[in-house]
């Protein structure tokens, strides 16, 4: 846990720790996840918690899929009804069709786990929350009861007060220089494949056409895989190797802080931000991207949400990735070119409009979903 990010968490607010099961002692049973290190911590002090201080709801906002089903045996023991927060896709059916490359360590078990547990959450919860509308109808579609519970697509909220704490990390970079550093935060999946190679086609044609600025370019990507183990897992720089960009790009996959993060990206010169072929996706990063007031190199799904975003706020920059791939990486190039001659100033953004999108108003729309689900169980 982030120190920093513990200090941002209001001091009257009641935090309750637990322990989990290190991983020295489930690794050789082949899972070091978290969740289900501490799944049985988190339900003994579920359990005391709910019998002493009987809260109304529970309420899940963690990518911990595995400690989900714990709100449907609470409701089984205590009668309260539970809320889940998806933040990301948890089953993904798809996933044995992917190449081989491109699955997760234990991804048949994963894929029939995940199927199991989702079922098992889904078919008695009281109420559901997630980042992106596409989720929210996927799982409407695979468990129609939801479509008469309290449901809503809320993103990730906005806090620019974050952006005032004084956090000194060690950037990756050691000199800057006349380098044009840019930046990508988040992890990588297959999914996002297709965009990558498009950034990177879009470098190699700047590159041609102009050298002097495109090889000054400092590429990192950082945090990019849950699953840190060695060279191989570098798949960003493996694609960048096979496309003679490997002098160009570091891929640091390791997860960083919170503030970390944020350091990183006040210290960059060019954020990039990726889409998906999954129109569903929503990056979670996006909000803190338009925060940091650094220009923005963006490419999406022709139909993502973040597209509404985009023009809600004003932003008039993002590029839809095009079936001619060609006009996509010209696209990509000239933005990249004028963001450099513009002097990486930020584009003008309705921050008026922006303010809809704060962690304030969002948690807002969260409560008006607790009370609807209140009011179910009081009928």
């Amino acid at each position: 846990m982030d120190p920093l990010l513990i200090k941002t968490i209001p001091e009257n607010t009641i935090i309750h720790w637990v322990k989990a099961i290190h991983q020295k002692y489930t690794r050789f049973l082949g899972f070091g996840n978290l969740d289900l290190r501490s799944v049985f911590h988190v339900f003994f002090k579920g359990c005391k918690l709910i019998k002493n201080e009987k809260p109304d709801l529970v309420y899940f906002s963690t990518r911990a899929f595995y400690l989900m089903p714990l709100g449907r045996i609470w409701k089984k023991l205590y009668k309260i009804p539970y809320v889940v927060d998806i933040q990301d896709p948890w089953f993904e059916k798809n996933i044995l069709h992917l190449p081989l490359i491109d699955r997760l360590p234990k991804h048949k078990l994963a894929y029939y786990v995940n199927k199991i547990s989702e079922r098992y959450v889904m078919n008695k919860a009281d109420g559901m929350l997630s980042v992106s509308n596409g989720i929210v109808e996927e799982l409407i579609d695979r468990y129609p009861r939801l479509a008469s519970l309290p449901t809503k697509a809320i993103p990730f909220g906005a806090f620019s007060k974050d952006f005032e704490i004084n956090a000194n990390y060690n950037l990756p970079w050691a000199e800057h220089g006349d380098s044009i550093i840019i930046t990508y935060i988040g992890t990588y999946g297959s999914h996002m494949k297709k965009h990558f190679e498009l950034f990177y086609k879009a470098i190699l044609a700047g590159l041609e056409t102009d050298k002097k600025q495109f090889e000054k370019l400092k590429i990192y990507f950082i945090g990019t895989n849950y699953f840190v183990t060695s060279l191989s897992e570098k798949k960003l720089e493996v694609m960048a190797n096979s496309m003679h960009l490997g002098q160009f790009v570091t891929e640091l996959p390791a997860r960083v802080p919170y503030f970390e993060s944020l350091h990183i990206m006040k210290n960059s010169d060019i954020l990039f931000l990726p889409g998906s072929k999954d129109k569903n996706y929503s990056s979670s990063k996006v909000y803190n991207y338009i925060l940091s007031k650094k220009p923005i190199l963006t490419l999406q799904h022709k139909f993502s949400d973040l597209n509404l975003f985009f023009d809600d706020i004003g932003f008039k920059h993002y590029i839809i990735a095009k079936e001619n791939e060609e006009e996509t990486i010209k696209e990509m190039k000239d933005r990249i070119l004028t963001i450099i001659n513009n002097g990486f100033q930020q584009e003008e953004i309705d921050w008026k409009a922006f303010e809809k999108y704060g962690a304030e108003s969002q948690t807002i729309k969260q409560i008006e979903i607790f009370n609807k689900v209140l009011e179910n169980e009081s009928q």
